[in-house]
């Protein structure tokens, strides 16, 4: 029947039919490609081996970082709000060995080539592993990430005592008066990251993931340091808005006000909207 159509229908009007049709399949695979969720090209899994494979702990290595659940979670987000019209401008607070920091990194270069990723921490000894950053460094390299991450070594905001002032070998004991008195004499770098980088104005930044410094307060302030370095409706992700970490949780929840929105969370993370 399309045979018989096409041989009776006069040559324009065939080819303009034909690229109607043509305009519907590209339609149809962008609604597709908008409302899939995102695949990372880097497994989990991959992060975490390569990690150990440098002979970190396992363990250590798992309960540091967030589940690939929760990862998929906030990639989504970024593939539902960027249609890969321009780079991303990205924040990372955080770094721990660089598995999130890798992850997020990855969806957006996918998203758009040039994408970059800002990712800030002080390098300091967590979880019993010295030097953290060389790890991140290496992982950065060996998933061809170099190109989308720019590392400032230092705090985000006030200098702060490491693993949020918690033996984490110890069964998370906390740790005596003494202990963090020596810890601050010991542990050394930059801090006020952030408002550095807004003295700068070297960017606005699309999405931002706020995942060092456990402290309420500290991290209620890094919520109104970063907001004047976003762009409206761009994404603040934040770690550990659960129950074991309620006053974290509390700070989330009620983050709604004229600076954000609450987007949506998935008992781990939480997502807000830059107003």
């Amino acid at each position: 029947m399309k045979q018989f159509v096409k041989f009776i229908l006069p040559h324009g009007i065939v080819r303009l039919l034909q690229t109607r049709q043509e305009r519907g399949y590209q339609r149809g695979r962008a609604a597709i490609s908008k409302n899939s969720p995102v695949t990372p090209a880097i497994a989990h899994s991959a992060l975490i081996d390569f990690v150990v494979s440098r002979g970190v702990d396992r363990t250590q290595t798992t309960e540091g970082t967030m589940p690939e659940a929760s990862l998929a979670f906030l990639a989504s987000f970024l593939q539902q709000h960027h249609d890969g019209s321009h780079a991303l401008r990205g924040l990372h607070v955080g770094n721990f060995l660089g598995i999130s920091l890798v992850y997020l990194t990855d969806i957006a270069k996918k998203i758009h080539p040039q994408s970059l990723v800002v990712a800030v921490d002080p390098n300091l000894e967590h979880r019993g592993i010295q030097h953290p950053q060389d790890h991140v460094c290496a992982l950065v390299d060996h998933f061809d990430l170099s190109g989308n991450v720019l590392l400032c070594c230092g705090f985000s905001h006030e200098k702060n005592v490491s693993n949020d002032g918690r033996n984490y070998l110890e069964d998370y004991r906390l740790l005596e008066s003494a202990e963090v008195e020596q810890k601050i004499a010991t542990e050394h770098a930059p801090h006020s990251v952030i408002d550095h980088l807004k003295h700068l104005q070297v960017a606005t930044f699309d999405f931002a993931l706020i995942d060092g410094n456990h402290e309420s307060a500290y991290v209620q302030d890094e919520l109104v340091k970063i907001h004047p370095l976003m762009n409206k409706g761009g994404l603040i992700f934040m770690d550990d808005v659960s129950e074991g970490w309620p006053l974290l949780k509390q700070v989330f929840e009620t983050s709604s006000n004229t600076l954000f929105r609450i987007a949506e969370a998935d008992g781990r993370v939480g997502v807000l909207e830059v107003l």
